[in-house]
């Protein structure tokens, strides 16, 4: 009898091992970092240009109403603007489609360290901020491939602080057993607005970073 009951735990516990391995992870995760080549823009006027990193971590769950976590590091570095950009974003995969996946949520903006110099006056001053911002998404797969296009956008207007930041490129997925590694490649813009921060005779009170960025990656 005692035989008969090993044989039977040891028969379940055989199968809820088997159920465990071959049923989804409860969590996944995406590592990426992308190399940007912001060329900056500040009060209507072109300034220099910088290779900035930027690095991202992505976590994704299989739990209902829970949303997914990705916080995302971006710096920049000159004489006449520099910050680091922080961003917690929340978010839930709105549309799920063999070709098309959407994402919407939002995200707690964060820039500190800041520098903004007034190429007039020569004076500098800070524009520390946290901030709410709405979060967008797309994966369009381009159909028999594994290439995607890709499309982000987050944005905000908080007491006369207007900041847009927008990505727009492609990737290529390469299968790496279990695992997988995107190369991406594409364009992305910063865009931030404020009379009371970057107010200069010179222009228009905003600074303006765009270019092209590489970078890649991976998922667990």
């Amino acid at each position: 009898m005692k035989i008969k009951v090993a044989h039977l735990i040891a028969s379940g516990f055989g199968a809820l091992l088997a159920c465990s391995a071959s049923a989804e992870p409860m969590l996944q995760a995406h590592v990426g970092v992308d190399m940007w080549f912001g060329d900056s823009k500040i009060n209507d006027i072109r300034r220099e240009d910088e290779a900035l990193p930027s690095g991202y971590l992505t976590i994704e769950n299989q739990l209902p109403y829970l949303p997914h976590l990705r916080l995302r590091y971006t710096t920049f570095d000159t004489h006449y603007l520099s910050f680091d950009k922080y961003d917690l974003t929340f978010y839930y995969h709105v549309l799920e489609h063999d070709l098309m996946h959407f994402d919407a949520g939002i995200a707690l903006l964060n820039f500190s360290d800041t520098q903004y110099r007034d190429g007039a006056t020569n004076q500098t001053n800070d524009f520390d901020k946290t901030a709410m911002t709405w979060f967008l998404a797309a994966e369009l797969n381009i159909p028999s491939t594994p290439a995607d296009i890709l499309g982000e956008v987050s944005f905000s207007d908080n007491d006369g602080f207007k900041t847009t930041d927008f990505i727009a490129g492609v990737q290529y997925r390469i299968p790496t057993g279990e695992n997988e590694l995107a190369l991406r490649t594409g364009y992305r813009v910063i865009d931030l607005e404020s009379s009371s921060k970057f107010s200069s005779s010179l222009g228009d009170d905003y600074v303006f970073i765009d270019g092209w960025f590489l970078g890649m990656r991976y998922q667990f």
